[in-house]
């Protein structure tokens, strides 16, 4: 009798050794033995397959799962079901770390997405499939999203993900940071804030240049009529100088001769350089049109002078003695009209005080 009770023992434990279905993984890594799912393994794998569909467009969100889990997953349910145990939680921990700088847990550097011929850290997963990893493993998680877009280099070419985000991540660790860290951390929040600083200054730079310039100014930015033959320069500068000339002696105002500078064709670039050049261009040659002037009337002022005085008499002697008016003087005309004729232009005969005082008294 103790021989059958022995015997019917060794069979019941021997019975639940074999068993690959009550044989799991546990959320701490451990095996352990009872009912796995209540889900039969080949269930699983056909509503995951289900939902797993793949609908690739730019732009959306993915989730992720990591690769160990996933292939000890697909070998409980397809593979090797007399040998392989059914897995745990879907952990993704690992694909995570805490960023001290940002505060928050972001992707490890490194991550490599797993492939036809690349065994990657992780795979992309529908959001639909993800959720029924859940329903089948309850404790899983951190969920974790990226932005896929297709690179399309080459056949075998992976995408590349964008904007990694944990939407339910773990609580932050309690990280003792010491002085050293501390101070290289802040060295680089510094080395960032005045990187960004610089940028936002280049920016201002530029968008100042980008602006409207005067109504008097406009660009040359044609090819062919920026390339003005020199002897056209020459001549514009050459009218200009008469122009002023004329304009001063004789007080007639002249049409300015400025420097002339063709408007934007459309659709043309802006050039900031070009205006700048433009703008000084401008004012030199307003600078040169007013010394010019001021010249030309000063020569004229002395040339008036100089002829007034040859007619005045010897200073410092009295009207008896002074020389006699030769014939050319008397064919001027009389004393009022020559006082007219020899005063500068735009002044009265008043002006010519020294002719009339010398010829009233004689």
């Amino acid at each position: 009798m103790g021989s059958s009770e022995s015997k019917s023992k060794e069979e019941s434990d021997e019975g639940r050794v074999l068993d690959p279905f009550l044989i799991q993984w546990d959320a701490n890594g451990h095996l352990r033995y009872g009912e796995a799912h209540k889900v039969d393994p080949g269930r699983q794998l056909v509503e995951i397959m289900e939902l797993d569909y793949v609908d690739d467009v730019d732009g959306k969100k993915w989730y992720l799962i990591e690769t160990a889990w996933l292939t000890a997953w697909l070998a409980y349910v397809h593979h090797d079901k007399d040998v392989a145990p059914a897995p745990g939680p879907c952990r993704n921990d690992r694909l995570i770390q805490w960023d001290i700088l940002q505060n928050k847990y972001v992707g490890r550097p490194g991550l490599i997405m797993s492939s036809k011929n690349c065994a990657g850290d992780f795979r992309r997963i529908s959001r639909e499939t993800w959720q029924k990893f859940k329903e089948f493993y309850p404790e899983s998680g951190p969920s974790i999203t990226l932005e896929f877009y297709a690179t399309m280099i080459s056949a075998e070419e992976t995408n590349i993900g964008q904007h990694f985000e944990v939407l339910d991540p773990p609580p932050a660790p309690v990280v003792t940071v010491s002085k050293t860290l501390k101070k290289k951390a802040l060295k680089a929040a510094k080395a960032e804030e005045a990187d960004r600083a610089a940028a936002e200054a280049a920016a201002k730079i530029k968008a100042e240049l980008a602006k409207t310039p005067p109504a008097h100014v406009y660009l040359q930015d044609d090819e062919h009529e920026s390339k003005a033959s020199q002897s056209d320069a020459s001549e514009r500068d050459r009218n200009f100088s008469m122009n002023s000339s004329f304009s001063t002696v004789s007080g007639v105002g002249g049409v300015r001769n400025e420097p002339k500078v063709v408007s934007n064709l459309p659709n043309q670039p802006r050039n900031p350089m070009a205006e700048q050049f433009a703008l000084r261009a401008v004012e030199a040659a307003q600078g040169d049109a007013y010394r010019a002037s001021e010249r030309a009337s000063f020569a004229a002022e002395n040339q008036t002078a100089r002829h007034n005085q040859s007619f005045s008499g010897v200073q410092g002697l009295p009207p008896q003695m002074q020389p006699p008016r030769t014939a050319s003087m008397s064919a001027m005309g009389s004393d009022k009209s020559f006082a007219s004729a020899t005063a500068p232009v735009g002044k009265t005969a008043q002006g010519s005080s020294v002719q009339e005082m010398y010829y009233a008294k004689d």
